[in-house]
């Protein structure tokens, strides 16, 4: 009875997540997607294009964690202000993410993703690529800024 049962659970598990029976037991599913607010970091420090973020983000949080993407923010765009506020975000400070794991515009090695608590009201040399909720996290690319760097468990 027990086997038959753990087989109807399993069986329904698959089919409500969609997912191959060996996915289950691989431990890729969604390895790289965080699931809860908590997952996500903020170096203490500032950063400059030069540095090599995934290496910042090793050296201040252990392997465990990664550069975070933009799409990993949008995830939380339904509840963005408390995702802000657990991450104790300030408004005009810069923080780097990769926008779909690149770090830089293609074409333009200098110019970094990166995104801001409200508008940034440095120089124009910035391009406005996204933004949730109208002007409350907005994404940009733009080459010699210094930021601190997001990362999100792996």
């Amino acid at each position: 009875m027990k086997v038959l049962l753990s087989g109807l659970i399993l069986s329904t598990m698959i089919m409500l997540t969609g997912c191959d029976l060996l996915d289950l037991f691989s431990g890729d599913i969604d390895a790289n997607v965080p699931v809860s607010i908590d997952e996500f970091r903020v170096t203490v420090s500032d950063y400059t294009p030069n540095d090599n973020l995934h290496s910042v983000v090793e050296n201040n949080f252990g392997s465990d964690y990664r550069l975070a993407d933009w799409n990993d923010v949008l995830r939380f765009k339904d509840v963005i202000v408390e995702w802000i506020s657990a991450l104790n975000l300030r408004e005009g400070e810069r923080y780097y993410v990769s926008l779909n794991n690149e770090l830089v515009i293609k074409g333009f090695p200098a110019a970094q993703y990166y995104f801001t608590r409200g508008l940034d009201p440095s120089t124009p040399d910035q391009e406005k690529l996204d933004s949730i909720q109208g002007q409350f996290l907005i994404l940009y690319a733009s080459a010699h800024r210094e930021a601190k760097v997001l990362a999100v468990k792996r």
